[in-house]
């Protein structure tokens, strides 16, 4: 018997640089973004994000990268009510960063009650994937820090550009 599959599926495309070994130091800058639609992470008003007790969470945990990956250091974050972005400067392997970072926060995230999100065993927090860029020049990274720092007014004029589109 054959069974077909839908091969995009799994067939995922590989966002890495080839041949770049990602437990070298150096600084990268890294985007995961949340499984769900909307703003589950908190709201954005007047170009200023309002976390709530999920966004929180996620915020101290990126604060404290450094006590759970030895020579690991945040440069720039901000938590996007959508996901969040944040530039590392990094020794361990970055696949094992970003996967115990969203291990670690899916299971924080799921104990914290909320009135407009349930989240139980099941709730699956983050996509599949994340985007990672490795920043080569000073002048990359001074333009990476500018990008994250101006996310939340971007996100704001977005909304209030389309206050009925569901982000």
């Amino acid at each position: 018997m054959m069974i077909k599959t839908n091969q995009s599926r799994w067939n995922r495309r590989n966002l890495r640089l080839g041949g770049h070994d990602y437990s070298d130091p150096g600084a990268y800058f890294i985007t995961v973004c949340t499984r769900m639609n909307g703003c589950i992470l908190g709201d954005v008003h007047e170009a200023a994000i309002q976390l709530n007790p999920l966004g929180e969470t996620v915020q101290s945990v990126l604060q404290n990268v450094g006590s759970y990956h030895e020579g690991v250091t945040v440069d720039t974050m901000v938590v996007m009510p959508d996901g969040e972005s944040v530039s590392i400067k990094s020794k361990p392997s970055i696949p094992k960063i970003i996967h115990s970072f969203k291990s670690y926060t899916t299971h924080l995230c799921r104990s914290v009650p909320l009135t407009s999100h349930a989240f139980d065993s099941k709730t699956v927090l983050w996509q599949r994937n994340y985007y990672e860029h490795v920043i080569r020049t000073p002048t990359s990274l001074q333009l990476i820090r500018e990008y994250i720092n101006s996310n939340p007014a971007r996100l704001w004029q977005r909304m209030v550009s389309n206050p009925n589109k569901v982000l």
